[in-house]
């Protein structure tokens, strides 16, 4: 027999609802379907981990839309210098930003947490020089 206590114990759930986070990671990745995207890693104020994928090149004209729109949203929320022009993925690094996440349910996966939207934090900081050299488009 066993006899654990968790009552103290959180569960990795995510809940929906907003969160302080700040871009960790940002690689400029083909697709399947002969585009491009921004793989983004976020990381939560308490060191939970959130991705998204901007796409920037596809050929769906509306997911390209959405997409851009999307990295614009972003930049704006985190006080980008520049939100009309992004020429290294690595500039994202470190910036904030308030996100609005949602649960969804995905087949096969159970349900995964989604960024609906971006939002300034408040406290965004100042973009670190680029890392990478060299231009994403």
């Amino acid at each position: 027999m066993i006899n654990i206590d968790l009552s103290k114990v959180e569960t990795n759930e995510w809940l929906p609802g907003e969160y302080q986070v700040t871009c960790t990671g940002a690689e400029l990745k083909d697709t399947k379907n002969m585009g491009k995207m921004i793989k983004v890693e976020f990381t939560t104020s308490s060191g939970r981990k959130l991705w998204h994928n901007f796409n920037i090149v596809n050929q769906s004209e509306k997911a390209q839309e959405i997409g851009l729109g999307q990295l614009k949203s972003f930049l704006k929320a985190a006080a980008f210098p520049n939100p009309d022009h992004l020429t290294n993925e690595a500039d994202m690094l470190n910036l904030r930003a308030t996100v609005k996440v949602k649960i969804e349910e995905s087949d096969g996966y159970g349900p995964q947490a989604r960024i609906s939207y971006f939002k300034p934090s408040g406290s965004s900081t100042t973009p670190t020089a680029p890392t990478v050299p060299g231009n994403i488009f």
